[in-house]
């Protein structure tokens, strides 16, 4: 497991960077936060990396924030909302990953920002 605060995957490099350091560490599950990643600026193959499915859920009406998990194509993921009524308010993401047919995990991923929108 690979926790990060990326600070921006948006900029110059921060991909490559990230790619380079999962790959060299060999990591199974990577956990992103401030991704800063908006869906109209940057799809998502402009922030995949090889060899790893990428899940993530950007932050909504703000700017800066948000959330992703890298997860190694050798096991299977998969992603859902675990509260839709508080989607607008959380920066939150949640995975099952299966690591083997007797491991499966569940992994959630939360931003917290500096000034919330929330009490």
């Amino acid at each position: 497991m690979y926790v990060l605060n990326a600070a921006s995957l948006a900029k110059p490099h921060a991909i490559e960077q990230l790619s380079a350091e999962l790959i060299s560490y060999n990591v199974d599950v990577a956990v992103i936060s401030e991704t800063h990643l908006k869906k109209k600026m940057h799809t998502d193959s402009a922030v995949q990396i090889t060899e790893y499915n990428m899940f993530r859920r950007d932050r909504q009406g703000r700017k800066g924030g948000g959330v992703a998990i890298y997860v190694h194509s050798s096991h299977t993921a998969s992603a859902w909302q675990a509260t839709p009524k508080l989607e607008t308010k959380f920066e939150m993401l949640w995975l099952q990953v299966n690591i083997s047919v007797h491991n499966t995990y569940f992994i959630g991923a939360l931003y917290h920002p500096p000034t919330p929108i929330y009490q």
